[in-house]
C-alpha cells in the first residue's frame, strides 16, 4: 500500500466513532467503575488534575486513584494495543524510524520502579516513531523501569514496529550510545549520535572506529564508522560545538547529519502533545503513571490516524466544557478533542 492510500484509509473513520472507543477500554470494576472512567478521560483531554475532575461525577480523588492503582496496567495494556492498531494503517510501508525518551518528572519521594531524572524524580517512557505524510507516527513504547538496559529498551521498539512497517533507516540519540544498542544495530541502516568524550575525540574526522569497552571482551567489541563535524552553537557567541555519529551509511559528514536531523525532529512536538493529554495527580505509584501514559499515547495515536489539523476547529474549550459538561460523556469527549486541539499549536503536522 503507497502512502497515499494509507492516508485516505485513516480519513475513512469518523473520528466520533474512534473515540467512543476509548471509554468502553477504560473498564474499571465496581459501582463507581464507570465514573471511574470517565474522569480519567475527561482529566486527560483536559491536562487537569484527576482530583480536581473527579468532583464533576461525584467522586472523590481517592477512589480514583485506588481504582487506577489496582487496575491501572491491566487496562494501560489494553489502551497500547489500541494505540498499536491505529498505527497497523502503515501497516507494509518501509519507514526510517527515531528512537528516543523523555522524562515526567514529578516531586515528592521516590518510589519503586522510578528512573532517576534531572530534577527530582521522573517517571521515563521510550518510543520509535516515524513520520509519513507529515504526521509522526508511534510504532513502538516502553515504559522504561529501573534496571532495564538500553539494548533492552531498544530492542524491544524495535520488535514492536517491525510487527508492522519494514525498516530502512533507524536513528538514535546520544544517551543510546551502548556496545548493546551499537549490537543490534549492525543489521541496518543506522545514524547513532555519539558523546564525543566517549571516544576521546576533539577535532573533525571520519575514520573506521572500534570500541574499546572495559567491561567487555576483546571480541565484544564493535567496529563502526566514526564522524565527527564542527557547527556553530546557537547564540551570541556562536562558537563552534563537536558533534559525533556512528553509522555505517556511506554518505558525507554534512548528509549523515542531515538525515539525523531530519529524521529526529519531529519527535520534539510529538512528546509536547503526548504531554498535554497528561493530567496531573498527587499518585506517585507505577500502576497510575502507567495507565495515565498509555491513555496519552492512545489519544495522540487517534489524532494522528484521523490527520487533524489545528485550522479545523475553532470552538472555545472552556465555552464548550461549561456548555456540555453534563451532556452525554460521547458528545463530551468528541467537543473536548476538537477544542482542545484548536487551541492548542501543535506544528504542521497536525
Amino acid at each position: 500500500m503507497v502512502e497515499k492510500e494509507v492516508i485516505q484509509v485513516t480519513r475513512g473513520k469518523n473520528l466520533a466513532e474512534v473515540v467512543k472507543e476509548v471509554i468502553p477500554i477504560l473498564d474499571f470494576n465496581g459501582d463507581k467503575g464507570e465514573e471511574v472512567g470517565k474522569t480519567l478521560l475527561l482529566a486527560s483531554l483536559r491536562n487537569e488534575s484527576v482530583e480536581s475532575t473527579a468532583k464533576n461525577f461525584n467522586l472523590s480523588g481517592q477512589t480514583v486513584r485506588l481504582h487506577a492503582q489496582r487496575e491501572g496496567e491491566e487496562i494501560g495494556e489494553k489502551l497500547l494495543q489500541r494505540a498499536r492498531e491505529e498505527a497497523t494503517k502503515l501497516k507494509g510501508l518501509t519507514v526510517n524510524i527515531s528512537i528516543d525518551w523523555t522524562e515526567i518528572t514529578y516531586y515528592g519521594e521516590k518510589v519503586e520502579g522510578v528512573v532517576g531524572g534531572k530534577k527530582g524524580y521522573s517517571w521515563s517512557f521510550a518510543t520509535a516513531t516515524a513520520k509519513v505524510r507529515k504526521r509522526t507516527w508511534i510504532l513502538g513504547f516502553v515504559m522504561i523501569k529501573e534496571g532495564m538496559s538500553k539494548g533492552e529498551i531498544v530492542k524491544q521498539l524495535l520488535e514492536q514496529a517491525e510487527e508492522i512497517v519494514k525498516i530502512n533507516m533507524i536513528v538514535l540519540d546520544a544517551g543510546f550510545y551502548t556496545l548493546d544498542v551499537l549490537n543490534l544495530l549492525l543489521k541496518y541502516k543506522f545514524v547513532l549520535a555519539v558523546p564525543v568524550g566517549s571516544v576521546h575525540v576533539k577535532e573533525e574526522l571520519d575514520k573506521i572506529y572500534t570500541t574499546n569497552s572495559k567491561r567487555h571482551k576483546r571480541d565484544e567489541q564493535v567496529t563502526f564508522r566514526l564522524v565527527t563535524i564542527k557547527v556553530k552553537s546557537k547564540g551570541h557567541g556562536k562558537e563552534e560545538k563537536l558533534l559525533g555519529y556512528a553509522t555505517n551509511l556511506d554518505l558525507s559528514p554534512k548528509s549523515i547529519r542531515r538525515i539525523y536531523n531530519v529524521i529526529r525532529s519531529p519527535i520534539e512536538t510529538s512528546y509536547r502533545v503526548i504531554k498535554s493529554f497528561l493530567p496531573f495527580t498527587s499518585s506517585t505509584k507505577y500502576s497510575f503513571r502507567f495507565l495515565v501514559i498509555s491513555l496519552a499515547i492512545l489519544l495522540y495515536s487517534l489524532l494522528i490516524s484521523q490527520g487533524i489539523t489545528r485550522s479545523e476547529f475553532s470552538l472555545s474549550l472552556e465555552f464548550e466544557l461549561n456548555n456540555y459538561l453534563n451532556t452525554d460523556i460521547f458528545s463530551l469527549i468528541l467537543i473536548i478533542l476538537f477544542t482542545l486541539i484548536s487551541n492548542y499549536y501543535m506544528g504542521d503536522e497536525f
